[in-house]
């Protein structure tokens, strides 16, 4: 008889945590534990945050009638800054310490390895991350930019689009590692991949690439000055005004990929314009990544919130499908990917990186 491993997924957030209990492949509950009343502020006190939400989701599993202890793994989602190995980490002392850091959180999903971790030490079950943040797989030559010491670095949400990259591969007939795929991460922020033969080896980040509901996409370098000096905006004010109120914010004052769709469907020519140059920035971002594999694709594949808008992907798609055929995978896989990751792992079909190897120096 099969094994059955019993996972806990563990992602946690500024107001809620996602949390996701897996018997092997089964899916047994999914759910987002409120923290009402003890929300997570960047720079709030860290160790106060951990055992407020470690005890709001203890209560969780009691009503499902589960404890921390009925697993057989902990799957966190989270971990240091650095440059990671794709794949699991067991979570260390080291590792929680590092994302404690002084103990001021940088992000919320910096406090799953300290759960974990926690977890791990008192009812002796191991904790692992999977596919973090920070994952490091670029070629050289995408990392290499035209100032020196200045390198490139590429964000593109590592554990959902590897996770779609996989569901894909599965389709097609072949491994993760057999495939070429184009990856497109459409929320709040737009960012295009290109997973290569198992590896994230280019992509555009938010900041290179097509604009957003939130944010500028590439602009000219003389702008970000001009802004901070008219504006007296220090550089961090600058990247974050442009990552964060801008793209349909600076345009129409919204960030909601529906609310800009009705208004085009109600005559507005001006959102007709923004939200075809965005779709258009993000097919020529696609063009790119395709030209980077030497044209040879497996699929497009759309995945994230606003990948839910089929005006929105017939719009890019006209630019891209010649490519290769364009699939969507809407929404969020994440706690699957960490559940169905950790199961390998416990299924010995997957290796375990150790923390000492990874670099974590940016």
């Amino acid at each position: 008889m099969e094994k059955v491993f019993k996972i806990f997924a563990i992602n946690p957030g500024s107001t809620s945590t996602k949390v996701a209990i897996y018997e092997n492949e089964k899916l047994i509950d999914e759910t987002a534990v409120s923290h009402a009343g003890h929300d997570s502020a960047y720079g709030g006190d860290v160790r106060e945050q951990v055992e407020a939400k470690k005890r709001d989701i203890e209560a969780y599993l009691a009503e499902h009638g589960y404890k921390v202890s009925d697993f057989d793994a902990l799957a966190v989602r989270g971990g240091s800054r650095g440059k990671w190995k794709a794949g699991a980490c067991k979570v260390t002392k080291k590792l929680s310490d590092d994302c404690f850091g002084n103990g001021k959180a940088v992000h919320p999903s910096s406090m799953g390895p300290i759960i974990g971790y926690d977890w791990s030490e008192q009812y002796g079950i191991p904790a692992y991350n999977y596919d973090v943040v920070h994952v490091f797989e670029l070629w050289d030559k995408s990392v290499l930019s035209g100032v020196k010491d200045v390198d490139r670095t590429v964000g593109c949400h590592t554990l959902n689009t590897k996770a779609v990259a996989r569901l894909e591969a599965k389709k097609l007939g072949k491994t993760y590692e057999e495939c070429k795929f184009v990856i497109i991460h459409m929320g709040g922020g737009i960012e295009v991949s290109l997973h290569y033969n198992g590896r994230i080896v280019d992509g555009f980040c938010r900041d290179e690439g097509a604009m957003s509901p939130v944010s500028s996409g590439y602009v000219k370098t003389e702008y970000g000055v001009k802004l901070g000096l008219e504006k007296n905006m220090s550089p961090v004010d600058v990247r974050n005004y442009l990552g964060n109120r801008c793209g349909f914010i600076s345009h129409l004052g919204t960030t909601d990929c529906q609310e800009v769709e009705k208004m085009i469907a109600d005559g507005d020519k001006y959102a007709e314009l923004v939200y075809n140059t965005m779709a258009y920035q993000i097919g020529k971002n696609i063009g790119a990544m395709a030209a980077a594999a030497n044209g040879q694709v497996d699929a497009i594949i759309f995945t994230g919130g606003i990948a839910n808008s089929k005006m929105l992907i017939d719009n890019i798609s006209q630019y891209c499908s010649w490519i290769a055929p364009v699939v969507v995978y809407p929404g969020s896989y994440e706690m699957e990917a960490l559940g169905m990751g950790i199961l390998r792992v416990l299924r010995g079909e997957e290796a375990v990186n150790d923390y000492s190897e990874v670099i974590t120096e940016d």
